[in-house]
This record gives structure tokens, C-alpha cells and sequence, in this order.
């Protein structure tokens, strides 16, 4: 069972973990539980994706996804696939898709890691403070049989973060 306690400001602009206003005093003290909706998941012991996918972008050509994998190095990974569709956050066109053998994509310590291959016609536009650009990524593991095992996503950005001399520059403009 997985619970969290993160404030939901959609939900709750005060605190998000009491709803009597009497006891605001008690704000300080760090609450917890599970608040909300709860959704219980029955999972295999082997072939889902964790929590900890991430994405490192420090260009587009070096953009690779990497995320862990219960099970993944094992035989049963021998017929699952790793599929990875990337798409522009608001505009929707996909940039990069691609489907991999788990077996092929897996590391030495259990870790998913795919180098992300951008559609040639895709314009990736680069992360900065002004220029929000952002992209998900949508990665599922299937099994032999095809059939899905586990789904995750992530949000991020591409940048080029670079040190001349004494100077910062962020995708070749000085900070």
C-alpha cells in the first residue's frame, strides 16, 4: 500500500489534512494519514515500473529515461517490452516513440535505461525561466503475452547549463 499526505491545493488551501477551522491553531503540528481516496493495486512480484523514473535531458541528444524495474532482470523479462512515447506538454504532438526489449534496455543494478530518440521533424525547444517548455514521458512494460504490466510518466525539460570562464550560461545565454 502506498500512502501519501502531500497537500493538494486544488482540494484544500489551508492545510489539506483537517477541515475545522477551531483547531488552525494546531497547524504546526505535522499531520498525516491518508486523507482523500485511497485505491488499493494488486501487483505481480515481478514487472512493474517504480516510482523513481527520471529523465535526464542536458541536451536532446543526450536525453536518456532511466527507471526501476522489479523483476526485470530476471527470465521472465525475456519477452517484455518497454514502450516510450514522449509527447510536448500543452500542444500534444508526440517527439519521440520507441519500443525496446526489456532485456536490451535493463543495467547491471535492475534500472530501465533508455536513450530517448527524438523524431528528426520534432523542434525541441529548450527549457529556460521565460520559455517553459516542457515535455512527459509516457513509459509501460508489457509481457510476453502483450498484455500491460505497469505504466509510469514524468514531466521535464531540456536545457544546456554550461560555465565559460567565469560566467553561467543557460542554453548559450548568459545567466
Amino acid at each position: 500500500v502506498n500512502v501519501s499526505s502531500f497537500h493538494d491545493w486544488s482540494v484544500d488551501d489551508l492545510l489539506g489534512t483537517f477541515d475545522n477551522p477551531e483547531i488552525s491553531d494546531a497547524a504546526s503540528v505535522p499531520w498525516g494519514g491518508i486523507w482523500g481516496h485511497v485505491e488499493l493495486i494488486k501487483r505481480p512480484l515481478a514487472g512493474w515500473l517504480k516510482d523513481d523514473m527520471f529523465v535526464r535531458a542536458p541536451t536532446p541528444e543526450d536525453t536518456v529515461l532511466s527507471c526501476g524495474c522489479r523483476g526485470c532482470n530476471s527470465t521472465a523479462a525475456q519477452n517484455w517490452h518497454a514502450h516510450l512515447t514522449v509527447s510536448a506538454v500543452g500542444a500534444n504532438p508526440t517527439v519521440a516513440m520507441q519500443t525496446v526489449a526489456v532485456t536490451s534496455a535493463i543495467d547491471s543494478s535492475g534500472r530501465l535505461l533508455l536513450p530517448v530518440q527524438f523524431d528528426q521533424s520534432a523542434k525541441i525547444k529548450l527549457w529556460s525561466p521565460r520559455a517553459t517548455n516542457l515535455y512527459v514521458a509516457y513509459l509501460c512494460l508489457t509481457g510476453s503475452d502483450g498484455k500491460t504490466l505497469s505504466c509510469r510518466s514524468t514531466r521535464f525539460g531540456i536545457r544546456q547549463i554550461e560555465i565559460v570562464g567565469n560566467r553561467f550560461f543557460l542554453n548559450r545565454e548568459p545567466l
